[in-house]
């Protein structure tokens, strides 16, 4: 049920992602891959899941995930650029809206 609740808030986050940060060239492989990826752990996730839990104990389910997650974290950390904010402006504009609406 809650694998359910976070597909129906996380899925349609997706797209609007994809479609301002690809265009047409790439676009068509990225939806193509994302399909792919929806409709494989549809799938495999119940599929695996099953068997670890029969094989070993329910507590496999968790900790299959662990090298996977530190891999994504480690991955996201070296390869996608951050902007670091800008405070000094983020200041002004806000004393500049204080004043306009404040009064």
């Amino acid at each position: 049920m809650m694998t359910m609740a976070l597909t129906l808030v996380s899925l349609p986050l997706v797209f609007p992602v994809v479609y301002t940060k690809f265009r047409m060239p790439q676009l068509a492989q990225i939806m193509v891959l994302i399909g792919l990826i929806l409709n494989l752990s549809s799938t495999l996730g119940p599929t695996i899941g099953g068997y670890l839990t029969d094989t070993f104990s329910w507590h496999w389910l968790f900790l299959v995930n662990i090298v996977p997650g530190i891999a994504v974290a480690g991955a996201v950390w070296l390869l996608i650029d951050i902007d670091k904010p800008e405070v000094s402006s983020r200041r002004r504009r806000e004393w500049r809206y204080t004043r306009m609406h404040g009064r």
